[in-house]
């Protein structure tokens, strides 16, 4: 754990998930109809994309090049750094997920499926076989918020890393723009409109709490160029 001036700080970086098929099936129904009607059925004959639609050839290419070097100011390549190597021990977490409810894709499978494709993940103690968060109707913002705001004080409370990697879903890493005060803009599948750029348009969180976990107390959010230098970045 870092301090700066008494305040607890981390470094998050926040990546969305590579293209998946519900993501094509939203692109060939557009928006409105997706939500009125196709995202509330599991498939249209030819696309499958609920529940818990798997990753398509291109989202699997973007989830490779996400996975590729994160670097930092002066060539630092933060998965070089033998602490990242050592450390890297992926945990699967039940409010690290979508705007839950009524879209078939946001429901998830079982606990064994997925740690059948996924055998050297952890899973938080509390993460049930069935989802038992799904339901037909869906999630509010306000929901998606508190969901965050859990996750940030569990982060901060119980997790000693400096350095720590979400990878979630637009809607989710929208609730935690929100909850930092960070201003809203598209974050596409893989982090980038341009696949060979995502590593280096990741989102960089890094958060200060001071005092109760609930209490925020500084924000520096920064979104890379392409060129690597950092964009857009906020402080409150």
């Amino acid at each position: 754990m870092l301090n700066v001036d008494g305040n607890k700080c981390k470094l998050i970086f926040a990546a969305r998930h590579g293209q998946g098929w519900h993501n094509v099936a939203e692109a060939k129904y557009g928006t409105k109809a997706w939500n009125e009607y196709w995202s509330k059925l599991n498939t249209d004959g030819e696309i499958i994309w609920g529940p818990d639609p798997k990753l398509t050839p291109l989202g699997e290419r973007e989830a490779q090049k996400l996975g590729g070097p994160f670097t930092l100011g002066g060539g630092i390549n933060l998965n070089d750094l033998p602490e990242v190597k050592a450390r890297f021990s992926p945990l699967v977490v039940e409010y690290i997920r979508e705007t839950n409810g009524e879209h078939t894709c946001d429901m998830r499978r079982t606990y064994g499926e997925i740690h059948s494709d996924f055998p050297t993940y952890r899973f938080e103690g509390s993460f049930t076989e069935q989802d038992g968060l799904w339901t037909p109707e869906r999630e509010t913002d306000t929901h998606v918020a508190i969901r965050v705001r859990d996750v940030l004080d569990r982060i901060f409370e119980s997790d000693a890393n400096l350095f720590i990697s979400i990878t979630s879903h637009s809607g989710w890493i929208g609730g935690l723009r929100s909850v930092t005060g960070h201003h809203d803009y598209n974050l596409p599948t893989g982090a980038s409109d341009n696949p060979s750029n995502s590593h280096k348009q990741a989102q960089l969180l890094k958060a200060r709490y001071q005092g109760c976990m609930n209490t925020m107390d500084c924000i520096i959010v920064h979104r890379m160029q392409s060129n690597g230098q950092p964009n857009d970045g906020r402080t409150c």
